[in-house]
Protein backbone atom coordinates (compact mmCIF):
# COMPACT_ATOMS: atom_id res chain seq x y z
CA UNK A 1 0.00 0.00 0.00
CA UNK A 2 1.26 3.83 -0.50
CA UNK A 3 1.83 6.02 2.27
CA UNK A 4 -0.72 9.41 1.92
CA UNK A 5 2.44 11.59 0.53
CA UNK A 6 2.48 9.03 -2.13
CA UNK A 7 -0.92 8.63 -3.16
CA UNK A 8 -0.78 12.22 -3.24
CA UNK A 9 2.24 11.89 -5.46
CA UNK A 10 0.29 10.22 -7.62
CA UNK A 11 -2.85 12.66 -7.66
CA UNK A 12 -1.10 15.53 -8.91
CA UNK A 13 -1.88 16.71 -12.44
CA UNK A 14 0.60 15.30 -15.32
CA UNK A 15 2.40 17.95 -16.64
CA UNK A 16 3.50 17.79 -20.07
CA UNK A 17 6.91 17.78 -20.00
CA UNK A 18 6.64 14.32 -18.01
CA UNK A 19 4.92 12.96 -21.25
CA UNK A 20 7.32 14.00 -23.59
CA UNK A 21 9.71 12.28 -21.52
CA UNK A 22 7.92 8.79 -21.34
CA UNK A 23 6.83 8.93 -24.80
CA UNK A 24 10.53 9.71 -26.13
CA UNK A 25 11.34 7.01 -24.36
CA UNK A 26 9.23 4.58 -25.04
CA UNK A 27 9.96 5.06 -29.29
CA UNK A 28 13.21 3.32 -28.69
CA UNK A 29 11.38 0.04 -27.66
CA UNK A 30 9.63 -1.88 -30.82
CA UNK A 31 6.01 -2.67 -29.70
CA UNK A 32 2.33 -3.16 -31.25
CA UNK A 33 0.04 -1.11 -30.86
CA UNK A 34 -2.14 -0.99 -28.00
CA UNK A 35 -5.75 -1.86 -27.21
CA UNK A 36 -6.64 1.91 -28.96
CA UNK A 37 -4.78 0.58 -31.82
CA UNK A 38 -2.39 3.29 -31.53
CA UNK A 39 1.50 2.30 -31.97
CA UNK A 40 4.10 4.38 -30.87
CA UNK A 41 4.73 6.49 -33.56
CA UNK A 42 1.31 7.74 -33.93
CA UNK A 43 1.79 9.25 -30.60
CA UNK A 44 5.14 10.30 -30.77
CA UNK A 45 3.48 12.57 -33.52
CA UNK A 46 0.88 14.14 -30.87
CA UNK A 47 3.79 15.09 -28.54
CA UNK A 48 6.08 16.48 -31.47
CA UNK A 49 3.03 19.08 -31.77
CA UNK A 50 2.91 22.07 -29.91
CA UNK A 51 -0.61 23.25 -30.95
CA UNK A 52 -1.49 19.52 -29.23
CA UNK A 53 0.03 20.09 -26.21
CA UNK A 54 -3.44 21.10 -24.22
CA UNK A 55 -5.27 18.57 -25.70
CA UNK A 56 -3.14 15.93 -24.85
CA UNK A 57 -2.49 17.35 -21.24
CA UNK A 58 -6.68 17.32 -21.12
CA UNK A 59 -7.13 13.77 -22.33
CA UNK A 60 -3.96 12.48 -19.90
CA UNK A 61 -5.00 14.32 -16.73
CA UNK A 62 -9.18 13.81 -17.59
CA UNK A 63 -8.09 9.75 -17.45
CA UNK A 64 -6.86 10.53 -13.70
CA UNK A 65 -9.94 11.39 -12.84
CA UNK A 66 -11.67 8.62 -14.67
CA UNK A 67 -13.33 10.48 -17.15
CA UNK A 68 -12.62 9.13 -20.79
CA UNK A 69 -12.44 10.74 -23.96
CA UNK A 70 -15.38 10.15 -26.63
CA UNK A 71 -14.92 7.57 -29.18
CA UNK A 72 -13.09 8.82 -32.33
CA UNK A 73 -15.46 7.68 -34.85
CA UNK A 74 -19.25 7.36 -33.94
CA UNK A 75 -20.73 4.28 -34.71
CA UNK A 76 -23.82 4.35 -36.82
Amino acid sequence: TLDSDDQELLSLPIVYNELSEQASRSLSKPSSPGSDGLGYPYIALLFNNPRLENLVLQVYNDALLGISPPPLLARH
